[in-house]
């Protein structure tokens, strides 16, 4: 038996299907939320989902729910009597019937939890039975754990079903009580969040599928407790997102990727869904395989973030504003591990990671998928990205903490610092590469520095070792977004500025301040591993190369070193978060939000 209890969100989950009325909305955003996602729910129900799971087979694909599941979902929860998305499930649920963990590991838990309590009562007998019937004999597979977004993925699935199923639940890992660990697991994920983090924060690749994931919980939950904890996670994710949103594209560090462009990762295209904004027209743009997962869950969802996050995501703040924060170890209750600035203006952003880590090891989740820095420029009909590092790692020249660099940023200035002791091999080359945007084309050279110019935002580069030349770059992908300034030594490294309009109204006008006003001091590069730079807002960033491999550099700014105790997780004016504090203020917009994490786990139970 399952309880059939409906809460008001849910209600609006699933009135939003199809996503746009033909009535005028009075609610400017929702109206906005809706046009968006009905774009993105059409292009996916343009894909033929039976097409998908025939090549599914044809490869033997271990997974195929994770590309046959946005369509169905999508074409399904428009015309639930779709003939093909019905013979695609069916062909989903033969694959099922083979598999050990009986389709219900992590991307396609989540699908067919929404699938199942979105459409109860529309779906076909067999189909519905078959859900219920899996995850009462093999729920011990959303029990699971993983990375940190696959467990998001298999427990608030878990916790959907645990707490909707009625009866025995002989699937459940022996001698566990389901619904009381994953109500735990719940309220242990909230309070990571509001004391130290997330260990995959702001990336653009695997922040979506832990949101998707935790709607299915505010949408399905009969608990109100659980569904207030779930949205509180929600709005976290939210509010993280929208701090580095930037014009539809993630900027600064990420934990895993690298958003080389607007709106073309999972996370951007959620962060599109949720606040609009983007500087790319992605109306005509259909989403990757890779991109397409999350996002229709979604579009689906009853949830929306507050208007003081959508506020924040769009920039309605003072600009320039400067963030010092401090993300948290991948597992476990260390906080602040590494620490990071950002600097976010209104047509230029850059970011920046100091991190403890060595960088060596290659495979795993975190540091060949670690973005370290990264700066951007808005442009007219997108965003543009650089980013510097030694390559290390085989997949994006200037993605993944390499054992080799390390940086230091103040405000809208920042060096890198790389030295490669290791003599050479098929990974180690004496190197560092400034990665800059094809679109942009060649830059302009003036004084040591080159420069790139687009809208009203502008970037300086300048190597620290006094050369660089455009170069091929063997690990880097066949078609990158990118082309390699790369700068030959075992010691090198980069000067970097940004400015932007109207201080400085044109690239002319920029370079002049730059080649002026921007001193740059290598004299001790040799001697000590050390730079140091005079910004043009008149901050002097001194930087020194600590030896590696990885670690962070011994850095100071107007004769001021940092220290890495106690940075907040967030402190920047619209977005301020306390280590330890279990509180998150967010204030944007005229508006203000806060999750505190006290009242949440002091509330009780509501039942169904």
């Amino acid at each position: 038996m399952i309880r059939r209890t409906f809460h008001p969100l849910l209600l609006l989950a699933m009135a939003a299907i199809p996503a746009v009325s033909a009535a005028a909305d009075p609610d400017p955003y929702e109206a906005g939320f809706r046009e968006r996602a009905e774009i993105y729910l059409g292009k996916m129900r343009e894909i033929d989902p039976k097409e998908v799971t025939e090549w599914a087979a044809r490869i033997n694909l271990g997974d195929p729910h994770k590309y046959a599941m946005p369509p169905i979902l999508a074409r399904l929860s428009h015309d639930p009597a779709d003939a093909r998305s019905l013979a695609a499930y069916r062909d989903l649920m033969e694959v099922d019937r083979g598999k050990d963990d009986r389709g219900l590991y992590h991307f396609a838990a989540y699908f067919r939890t929404r699938l199942a309590f979105s459409l109860r009562d529309r779906l076909p007998p067999d189909i519905w039975e078959s859900n219920e019937h899996d995850a009462r004999n093999w729920f011990h597979i959303m029990q699971r754990g993983g990375t940190e977004n696959h467990a998001f993925m298999h427990r608030a699935s878990g916790l959907v079903w645990a707490q909707r199923l009625e009866g025995p639940i002989p699937g459940a890992r022996e001698g566990s009580d389901p619904r009381r660990e994953l109500e735990t697991w719940l309220e242990d994920t909230v309070r990571r969040m509001l004391t130290i983090g997330m260990g995959e924060y702001c990336s653009s690749t695997y922040l979506a599928f832990s949101a998707a994931s935790l709607s299915s919980v505010v949408d399905f939950s009969p608990d109100e407790r659980t569904r207030d904890l779930a949205r509180a996670g929600m709005d976290w994710i939210a509010a993280a997102v929208a701090l580095k949103y930037f014009h539809g594209c993630t900027v600064g560090p990420e934990s895993r990727g690298f958003a080389a462009r607007a709106v073309s990762t999972p996370t951007d295209w959620m962060a599109w869904l949720w606040f609009g904004g983007s500087a790319r027209d992605v109306t005509d743009d259909p989403p990757t395989r890779v991109t397409r997962h999350a996002v229709t869950a979604l579009a689906l969802s009853g949830y929306r973030p507050p208007p003081a996050i959508v506020a924040l995501a769009r920039k309605e703040v003072d600009l320039p504003f400067t963030a010092r924060n401090s993300k948290p170890a991948y597992y476990g209750p260390q906080g602040n591990k590494d620490q990071e600035i950002l600097f976010v203006g209104r047509h230029t952003a850059m970011g920046t990671l100091y991190s403890p880590e060595g960088g060596v090891r290659v495979v795993g989740t975190i540091l060949p998928q670690t973005t370290m820095f990264k700066a951007a420029l808005l442009g007219d009909d997108d965003v543009h990205t650089f980013g510097a590092a030694n390559g290390y790692h085989r997949h994006y020249p200037i993605e993944g903490r390499t054992p080799y660099d390390q940086y230091h940023q103040a405000g809208d200035a920042a060096l890198n610092l790389c030295w490669v002791p290791a003599d050479e091999d098929e990974r180690t080359v004496h190197r560092s590469i400034f990665g800059a945007p094809l679109a942009l084309g060649d830059p302009v050279e003036d004084g040591g520095w080159v420069f790139w110019s687009t809208g009203q935002g502008h970037i300086a580069a300048r190597p620290l070792n006094g050369q660089a030349a455009f170069a091929e770059v063997a690990s880097a992908p066949r078609d990158p977004l990118h082309r390699w300034l790369v700068s030959l030594g075992r010691l090198g490294g980069w000067a970097i500025q940004l400015g932007e309009a109207p201080t400085y109204p044109d690239l002319d006008a920029f370079r002049r301040a730059v080649v002026e006003k921007v001193a740059v001091d290598t004299s001790r590069l040799e001697s000590h591993r050390e730079a140091r730079m005079t910004s043009l807002a008149g901050d002097v960033l001194v930087i020194r190369h600590t030896g590696g491999p990885g670690g962070r550099p011994d850095a100071s700014t107007n004769g001021q070193a940092l220290t890495w105790d106690d940075w907040p997780v967030y402190d920047s004016p619209p977005l301020r978060q306390a280590l330890g504090s279990g509180r998150m203020v967010i204030e944007a917009g005229g508006h203000r939000h806060v999750l505190d994490l006290e009242p949440l786990l002091a509330k009780t139970d509501s039942g169904p």
